[in-house]
């Protein structure tokens, strides 16, 4: 009984997670509304209040104190302004965080058939935020390869992610001794574009860089910051075919690269694989990385695979049954119970074919099972199987021969 509780609590807290990645703009327009109510009637009261303190001041110096709300006017005259002050503040602090949440659940923002020049996207950006730069570093450099090739994509929106790594940056800095450096260049091999934001700041930890493009994280202190811009700036560089790279450790700065392929007509598979062996899930997401047309990203159990899978939305799923807290089959019971999510293929690659959990899946419908071990050949055709029409047959790639193999 235990037990189906805990699976139940799990469930009910994944088919959360899941329900954030999918936010709808409507919750932040619910949240605006009385917003706008606020923002606009607090300056009037502000205004109020200081056209009426002449009159109060003189009843004072006339007739002594008086009370208001309870307390002596001497003493609440000067505390009225900064109350009003702290709701326009925090009225404003509200309207980013509605921004960035609609930001984050924007779908497909914007048309992205625009040709783009990588270079004029960072001196934007850059000329946008220049104040910032000027106040945080007196070493801030910009580098740009000429001849850079054309991307299609939507002008505003890149520029946004840009100015997201500039500001994390610079807000990673501890003195303005430490430098940024921002360049872009051609990998003329995989056919991309990259901007590079390195910075020598405070650096990060493997435990947080883990964690750093999740929704509501951030390192920031409180009212510093909603802990969406790299979430929101994983999402851009997504519908524009490309991802955002993080190399990092602490006190030794940090390196961001948005890649964003030059081919970018052809839709890229979304491939999220889920398993607790580090091993594998590295193993795989750094073969399947080799082809272009995939883009790959992985999560270690369940709830972390709910999570992105919202955010992600995967076109194939890769998940193993036994890992810890919450499994493979939990999982797949998420999946089964949200029609936003019928389109998601799941692969389930498993050492017990012959478990009761197998049965189980099989029964909930999920057939597709690759059985461990098996070498990335196998592994890659099953992918491809998978992906259907989603993958032209005349552009798929020969599969080449692979020593990778797995056997967890």
């Amino acid at each position: 009984m235990q037990r189906e509780l805990a699976v139940e609590k799990r469930l009910i807290q994944a088919d959360k997670m899941i329900s954030l990645g999918v936010l709808v703009s409507g919750i932040a327009h619910e949240i605006n509304n009385p917003n706008n109510f606020i923002m606009v009637n607090t300056p009037i009261l502000k205004q109020a209040w200081q056209d009426v303190m002449p009159i109060l001041e003189k009843y004072y110096l006339d007739n002594g104190d008086f009370g208001i709300a309870g307390l002596p006017f001497s003493e609440i005259k000067d505390e009225i302004p900064q109350l009003i002050s702290g709701i326009e503040e925090g009225s404003r602090r509200i309207q980013r965080i509605v921004a960035d949440l609609r930001d984050y659940a924007r779908i497909d923002s914007g048309k992205l058939d625009r040709s783009v020049n990588i270079n004029n996207i960072v001196k934007r950006a850059v000329t946008l935020i220049n104040n910032m730069i000027k106040k945080s570093t007196d070493k801030f450099s910009a580098t740009y390869e000429s001849d850079i090739p054309l991307i299609k994509g939507n002008p505003q929106r890149l520029e946004q992610v840009v100015i997201n790594l500039i500001q994390n940056a610079c807000q990673a800095l501890s003195s303005r001794d430490q430098a940024v450096c921002v360049s872009t260049l051609y990998d003329k091999e995989k056919q991309n574009v990259v901007i590079e934001v390195r910075d020598e700041g405070i650096g990060i930890d493997q435990g947080t860089r883990e964690k750093i493009m999740d929704p509501f994280f951030t390192t920031k202190r409180a009212g510093e910051g909603t802990g969406l811009g790299l979430a929101v700036s994983e999402k851009i560089s997504r519908e524009h075919g490309g991802w955002i790279e993080v190399s990092s450790s602490k006190g030794k700065g940090s390196v961001f690269r948005l890649v964003l392929p030059t081919d970018n007509k052809r839709k890229r598979i979304r491939v999220l694989i889920v398993d607790d062996d580090v091993g594998f899930r590295s193993t795989m997401q750094e073969a399947l990385q080799q082809h272009n047309e995939f883009d790959v990203d992985t999560a270690s159990n369940g709830v972390e695979a709910c999570i992105k899978i919202g955010r992600f939305l995967p076109d194939i799923l890769v998940l193993d049954i036994m890992m810890p807290g919450m499994d493979g089959v939990e999982v797949c019971n998420v999946i089964k119970n949200r029609p936003e999510l019928s389109g998601v293929k799941v692969l389930i690659v498993t050492g017990f074919v012959h478990s009761y959990k197998v049965k189980k899946l099989k029964q909930m419908g999920f057939l597709h099972f690759l059985v461990k071990p098996f070498d990335f050949d196998t592994f890659l055709k099953e992918i491809i199987r998978l992906t259907g029409d989603l993958c032209d047959a005349g552009e798929q790639k020969s599969i080449p021969a692979s020593s990778h193999s797995h056997s967890g």
